[in-house]
């Protein structure tokens, strides 16, 4: 089920539903709360809309699955080092 969640955030944050992205994106999470594509795709959704504190999280979430998370580690340092307002 995560995956078809995660393919309906895919598609609704192309159609710039971000807040219905944002639900799909969630829902696979609370499918498989290890599922580092919905992880990834919601970091990305909260990073973007300037949601830094929740974006924070998410990418944290994302390296506490994997520590060796490229993305994720680089995402999370850029945003720290601005001070958390802007990556």
């Amino acid at each position: 089920h995560e995956q078809a969640w995660n393919n309906l955030g895919a598609l609704l944050a192309m159609r710039r539903e971000a807040a219905n992205a944002e639900a799909a994106f969630r829902s696979a999470i609370e499918s498989n709360p290890r599922y580092l594509p919905g992880w990834t795709n919601l970091a990305i959704l909260l990073t973007n809309q300037g949601r830094y504190a929740e974006a924070i999280d998410a990418w944290r979430s994302i390296l506490r699955i994997d520590p060796q998370h490229e993305l994720a580690g680089e995402t999370l340092r850029r945003i720290e080092a601005a001070g958390g307002t802007t990556p």
